[in-house]
């Protein structure tokens, strides 16, 4: 049987009143016993989105705007798409970073899902406004920042009781000002984490980084306390009245740099 290459789009019900295209590939098609046997690729399958803030030029340029489901300020680099919407079901990676550093304002508006993960491969993001969730089921995204890279998210950070990764590179910080709650975030790299403000309740946070500055706000572990990780010559500098130990180069604190493993005490930090 000679085979041809065609590409048919169908329609399949997931469920009553919800149509979902799908794409059927002839080409991997299967001969087998009689019977036909097609590869089904779901047309709405994960992608790698980089924020685009003028949609009037080609490609992805940085700056500010407003990250919301229907604002079309997202270029699609898997299928090389601009003017794409966010879509919270797709759990589609979003990535700032053009390749221009500066200061860019970005508000979250509505119910902004990012279980695929934020990655900043640009300083000077600052992303404020509404809720940034995490996930939209079990799975919290990750959050990156590129090796000697700036990003700031005032935006409340929630997740699901599960792992969250938050990797911060060599040389960037990152600095969490809206509170991060939910989730068992471990927090790791050889950069530097700024908690600036916010309440935040993590279930179980692991803090892993060369540095952590807490100038404002509240960290409240969950019941029974919370292991917080340290590599040796990891520095936590706090304010007074807002941090488990200090760090007597910060703020006249009474204890030096953790090394080792320190426990966390229940409660606020």
């Amino acid at each position: 049987m000679k085979m041809t290459t065609q590409t048919v789009i169908a329609k399949q019900s997931v469920r009553a009143g919800t149509p979902r295209h799908i794409l059927l590939t002839w080409p991997l098609c299967l001969l087998a016993l009689g019977l036909m046997i097609c590869s089904i690729q779901s047309a709405n399958a994960a992608s790698a989105l980089t924020w685009d803030a003028t949609t009037g030029t080609a490609g992805a340029q940085d700056g500010g705007g407003t990250w919301a489901t229907a604002a079309g300020n997202w270029r699609n680099v898997t299928t090389s798409t601009d003017n794409q919407n966010w879509v919270n079901a797709n759990k589609d990676t979003a990535t700032f970073g053009a390749g221009v550093d500066g200061t860019y304002g970005v508000t979250l508006s509505g119910a902004v899902q990012a279980e695929g993960g934020i990655t900043f491969n640009n300083s000077g993001y600052t992303l404020s406004g509404a809720t940034l969730a995490l996930t939209t089921a079990t799975v919290n995204g990750g959050i990156t920042v590129a090796a000697n890279k700036t990003a700031t998210i005032n935006s409340a950070i929630s997740g699901n009781n599960a792992a969250q990764t938050t990797t911060i590179n060599a040389g960037s910080v990152l600095n969490f000002g809206g509170g991060f709650s939910g989730a068992q975030y471990a927090i790791s790299g050889a950069g530097t984490l700024n908690i600036t403000g916010g309440t935040s309740t993590p279930s179980v946070p692991r803090f892993n980084t060369a540095v952590i500055n807490q100038t404002g706000g509240t960290v409240t572990t969950g019941s029974g306390g919370s292991w917080v990780d340290h590599t040796a010559g990891t520095t936590w500098c706090a304010r007074r009245g807002h941090s488990i130990h200090r760090d007597p180069s910060c703020n006249g604190g009474a204890h030096g740099p953790f090394k080792g493993h320190q426990r966390a005490h229940a409660g606020s930090s």
